[in-house]
């Protein structure tokens, strides 16, 4: 019933896996989209308040806007997320595959902490694409959650 049991959590590992592979794939034009929108919304800003007064919106202002700009952008940046999720993936998958300890306690620690890794970047993404993958992970971290109730 053990062996099953791993088998069974080593396939939900192995398609969170696929999902995190897609998001990964999307990765790179989900931050241009983000840089480009926050960059014309900074820009849209610019002309609106030049556009209010009779001068054009001081230096200052513009570098305080392109700081604004630059938190924003790392802001929505999920790499660090996506990252410690990988990380935390291959843990898990470690621990069911190689560990002849009781792991119960640990593995659902580790759950856990997937969980908070895929809330954070489904936050931050703000892509229809990668939000779905996010609901799928969700899915997927629910039903380990509850094959962990078998483990010892």
């Amino acid at each position: 019933e053990g062996q099953k049991l791993a088998q069974h959590l080593v396939l939900l590992l192995d398609e969170m896996q696929g999902h995190l592979d897609s998001i990964k794939s999307l990765e790179v034009p989900e931050k241009e989209r983000a840089r480009q929108t926050i960059v014309e919304r900074a820009q849209e800003t610019l002309k609106t308040l030049s556009s209010l007064s009779a001068q054009p919106a001081s230096e200052e202002f513009s570098a305080k806007l392109r700081e604004e700009a630059v938190f924003w952008i790392e802001r929505r940046d999920f790499d660090e997320e996506r990252v410690r999720f990988e990380m935390h993936l291959k843990n898990f998958k470690d621990l069911v595959l190689k560990s002849k300890e009781a792991t119960g306690r640990r593995l659902e620690f580790i759950q856990q902490e997937l969980l908070r890794e895929v809330n954070t970047l489904g936050t931050k993404a703000q892509s229809p694409a990668i939000t779905s993958h996010t609901i799928e992970l969700k899915t997927l971290l629910e039903r380990l959650r509850e094959q962990l109730a078998n483990v010892e």
